[in-house]
C-alpha cells in the first residue's frame, strides 16, 4: 500500500512540472538587431546648420534613437525613417566622415566636406582716435590698438600705442558683456606703478600667461613689462636698447614688437630690430633662440636670418611661429631651435596657394588655435589662415581698405595688427587704422 502511494506522489509531481511548463513556455528568441548602414550623403559639402539628408539602411525611426556625427562631431536629427535621416550640420565640424550609431552599432558613410563661413562684426571701437572708456563696446574710443589678448573668461585685453608715441599709451580691458575701461597706463613714458599711474611708450605686442599675469613688448624703451588683472606694471625684463642675453636685469632688446607665453610659463618675444627670436623663462634667464642678423635663411638657432619680425604666438608643444614681414614670411622654429619657412616668401597679395606658393603683402600679427590653424594679419586689408597642413586662404577682408563688417569677403579692414583667438575658434582682430576691435566669427 505505501508503496502505492509513493507511485501515485511521484506521478503527480510530474503532472504538476508539465502543467507549469505549459503555464511558462521558453519566450521566443527576439530577431537580431539589424546594424545600419550608410549608403549616401546629400549634398556632401555644405556650411553650419544646412541640412543633410543621410541615405541607408536600419536607422531608428525615432529620431532620439539615431546618434549622428560629422567628423567626430553630433549632429541633430530633425526627422528619421528607416531608410532616411535628416540632419542639420554641426558648428565647426571640419571635413571628415559621416557616422551614425543605432542601438550601439555604427555605420561609416561618406566624407562630408565642411565649408567655413565667416562674419565679422565690430565689438568695441567707433572709429574715432582716443581712449574713452564706455559701458557698450561701440561707445568707446581707441587710440591705435596694437596688440590683443583674450583669456579663458572672454575678457579681451588691448594694447594701444597712441598716435605716434605721445598719445594714449594704455592697456584696456573690454568684457564679455562689452564694458570697456582702462587697465594700466596713460600718457606715454616709463614709469611702473598701479593702473593709470604706470606709463608704457608704444606697447605693442601682448599676451596672457598661464597664470592670467599680461606681458607687453613696450616698443620705445625695449622692456617686457608685466601687468596683473588688478592693473600693477612692474618691469618684467630689458632696460634699455641694445642685444644682450643674461638675467631679466640685464638683458637688452631692441624695439620689440611682440610676446607669446607657452603652457610652462617661457616667453617668447620678437626683438625686431635685433632680427632675432629671444626666450624668457620662468627662472627669469633671457636667451636668443634663432636669428640675431638681418637677412633669409634658414637653419639651427642663431645661423637663421630674419628681416623685421613683428608677430609672435606659440602652439602647446613649444613650438613658435612669427611673422617675417620684410621678408613675406610665416616662419617655424621647433623647441630644438630648427627654423624653417611655414608659408609665403615672395612678397604679393591675396595669393592664396599651398605653403610656401602663397603669397602674402606684408605679415604683421599673428595666433594659433588649438587645431594648429595660424591666423595671420596680412599687411593692409586681410586675415589670413594657414592650416596645419600648410594651406593658406584669405577668411576676412579685400584689396580695398576701408571698414565694413559682413561675410568675410565683403568685410573690410584698415591696417590690422593684432590678432589674438579664443577657445571657441572665433578670431579677434586689432584693427588699428579703425581705432576698433573687430571680431571674426567662424562657424
Amino acid at each position: 500500500m505505501k508503496q502505492a502511494i509513493r507511485i501515485l506522489s511521484t506521478v503527480i509531481f510530474f503532472i504538476g512540472i508539465l502543467q507549469a511548463c505549459k503555464k511558462n513556455p521558453t519566450p521566443p528568441i527576439p530577431p537580431p538587431v539589424k546594424p545600419p548602414t550608410i549608403t549616401s550623403l546629400n549634398p556632401t559639402s555644405g556650411a553650419f546648420n544646412n541640412t543633410v539628408t543621410i541615405s541607408g539602411t536600419n536607422f531608428n525611426t525615432n529620431p532620439a534613437g539615431d546618434t549622428v556625427r560629422f567628423n567626430g562631431v553630433i549632429a541633430t536629427a530633425i526627422s528619421a525613417t528607416d531608410s532616411t535621416l535628416k540632419v542639420t550640420v554641426p558648428r565647426g565640424a571640419g571635413t571628415g566622415a559621416v557616422t551614425v550609431t543605432v542601438n550601439g552599432t555604427t555605420a561609416t558613410g561618406p566624407i562630408f566636406t565642411y565649408i567655413y563661413t565667416y562674419i565679422v562684426s565690430t565689438i568695441a571701437g567707433n572709429g574715432t582716435e582716443g581712449n574713452v572708456d564706455a559701458a557698450i563696446g561701440i561707445n568707446a574710443e581707441f587710440d591705435y590698438p596694437n596688440g590683443v589678448a583674450v583669456d579663458t573668461l572672454g575678457n579681451i585685453y588691448v594694447a594701444q600705442t597712441g598716435n605716434p608715441v605721445g598719445g594714449n599709451n594704455t592697456i584696456r580691458l573690454i568684457t564679455p558683456a562689452g564694458v570697456v575701461s582702462t587697465l594700466a597706463g596713460s600718457s606715454a613714458g616709463y614709469l611702473n606703478g598701479m593702473g593709470t599711474n604706470a606709463q608704457f611708450a608704444n606697447p605693442w605686442g601682448i599676451a596672457l600667461s598661464p597664470q592670467g599675469n599680461i606681458f607687453v613688448a613696450d616698443f620705445l624703451y625695449s622692456h617686457i613689462r608685466e601687468v596683473t588683472v588688478a592693473g600693477a606694471v612692474t618691469n618684467y625684463a630689458g632696460f634699455s636698447p641694445g642685444y644682450q642675453n643674461g638675467t631679466t636685469a640685464a638683458a637688452q632688446f631692441q624695439h620689440p614688437t611682440g610676446v607669446a607665453v607657452d603652457a610652462l610659463g617661457n616667453v617668447y618675444v620678437a626683438d625686431d630690430y635685433n632680427n632675432a627670436v629671444r626666450m624668457i623663462t620662468p627662472a627669469g634667464m633671457v636667451s636668443t633662440l634663432a636669428g640675431g642678423t638681418a637677412g633669409s635663411a634658414n637653419g639651427i638657432g642663431t645661423n637663421a636670418k630674419f628681416n623685421s619680425i613683428l608677430g609672435i604666438t606659440c602652439d602647446s608643444s613649444g613650438t613658435v611661429y612669427v611673422t617675417d614681414n620684410l621678408n613675406a614670411m610665416i616662419r617655424q622654429i621647433t623647441p630644438a631651435e630648427v627654423v624653417s619657412t611655414f608659408a609665403g616668401g615672395i612678397q604679393g597679395y591675396k595669393d592664396d596657394s599651398i605653403s610656401t606658393n602663397a603669397r602674402f603683402a606684408g605679415p604683421t600679427g599673428i595666433t594659433i588655435d588649438k587645431h594648429g590653424n595660424v591666423y595671420v594679419s596680412d599687411q593692409g586689408s586681410c586675415i589670413r589662415k594657414i592650416t596645419a597642413s600648410g594651406i593658406v586662404t584669405t577668411i576676412a577682408g579685400n584689396a580695398t581698405q576701408g571698414y565694413a563688417d559682413g561675410p568675410g569677403a565683403t568685410a573690410q579692414f584698415s591696417n590690422p595688427f593684432g590678432l589674438a583667438v579664443d577657445s571657441q575658434g572665433n578670431v579677434y582682430v586689432a584693427d588699428r587704422g579703425n581705432q576698433r576691435i573687430r571680431k571674426i566669427t567662424i562657424q
